[in-house]
């Protein structure tokens, strides 16, 4: 069942729950010291500092539908049945082709049936949420009754090298979530939105159709056709501003509050934006996950590897909440059962 208040980004749904959480990590494992050459020991030094980035996991020869299929599997050699799985999401801003989708090549390769509806969503640090307002949607409309959300970027492969501004910050994982239609579920209350009027602070010029030329005169940093262009300062107030400000109009949908929510699980962007939107949306930093200092931002992974590897094991009440590229941005307030989850470490 699904009640949806219009032009306002709300929506809630019930009878709908996360069966099951993995989350993959490539063995590649690169800290900090890897950049001193590129960029000096001092940068490499105070890199860690200001944005509580230690160490991340990066790819050599895998994809973003790699990483998520390996995801899935895990799932199923766990126990976790596909069996009426109605479709497959894969939410992520680096699909190993421009055609055709990820997520059908992941149907095929996951063994599921040709009557399984196959799509890619192309969001990137807001995809995860954005995935389950999705497949709430889906089954609420009674389309479905299973999904199997795939989210995940390999972004140090659009990232350059040479940028200080981008290559030491991202990381690479891939996750899939079970999500299921489950009678007597709790309530889960979602806010979306998004600012195309910001579309140009996280950007890849180039990459696509439209040539760089004029993009790319307009852009003011470190820009390469082509590659990930990020406007830290321009990121950092939109996320300071309207990512709290999100959260607390979610809250109020809920009727919540801050001190009544266990977890806060937001987009893995940065130290200082985690425990400035944690602030200021009232939350006590020890509620705040954070799991960047291990694996970078993961963008689109970056909220159910967190959960994975950071969450607590038992039943609670979660905010989840990304943001990002678009500009645009997506929560989600639930009372979670306890929930499974695995992490697959290559390098284990």
């Amino acid at each position: 069942m699904a009640n949806r208040m219009a032009n306002e980004g709300l929506s809630s749904f019930s009878d709908i729950a996360i069966d099951a959480i993995a989350a993959a990590v490539p063995s590649k494992n690169v800290a900090n010291d890897a950049f001193e050459s590129r960029f000096g020991e001092k940068f490499a030094r105070r890199f860690g500092k200001s944005t509580g980035i230690l160490e991340r996991r990066v790819v050599e020869e895998q994809t973003t539908l790699d990483l998520c299929v390996d995801a899935a599997q895990k799932l199923f050699d766990e126990g976790h049945s596909f069996d009426g799985v109605g479709a497959v999401i894969l939410v992520t801003q680096t699909p190993d082709y421009d055609l055709p989708a990820s997520a059908i090549i992941a149907q095929d390769r996951l063994g599921l049936p040709r009557s399984v509806a196959s799509f890619d969503v192309n969001l990137g640090c807001s995809g995860y949420t954005y995935g389950l307002w999705l497949a709430a949607s889906l089954i609420a409309g009674g389309g479905v009754e299973r999904v199997l959300l795939l989210a995940g970027d390999t972004s140090s492969k659009v990232v350059d090298p040479e940028h200080r501004s981008t290559a030491p910050i991202f990381g690479d994982a891939g996750t899939a979530t079970l999500v299921s239609k489950r009678e007597g579920a709790g309530r889960w209350r979602f806010l979306v939105g998004s600012d195309g009027s910001g579309n140009r602070a996280i950007i890849m010029p180039g990459s696509a159709s439209r040539a760089a030329s004029a993009d790319i005169d307009e852009l003011s940093g470190e820009v390469t056709e082509g590659r990930l262009f990020m406007d830290g300062a321009s990121v950092f107030g939109f996320a300071t501003t309207v990512v709290p400000e999100a959260i607390g109009k979610l809250l109020d949908f809920a009727q919540s509050e801050p001190g009544a929510v266990d977890k806060l699980y937001l987009h893995q962007a940065n130290e200082l934006i985690l425990k400035t939107i944690g602030r200021k949306a009232g939350f006590a930093p020890e509620d705040v996950i954070v799991n960047l200092d291990r694996y970078g931002n993961t963008s689109s992974a970056s909220i159910p590897l967190a959960f994975v590897t950071d969450g607590p094991a038992e039943s609670h009440c979660a905010v989840m909440c990304g943001f990002g590229v678009g500009l645009s941005w997506s929560a989600l307030h639930a009372q979670l059962d306890a929930i499974p989850t695995y992490l697959v470490d290559e390098a284990a």
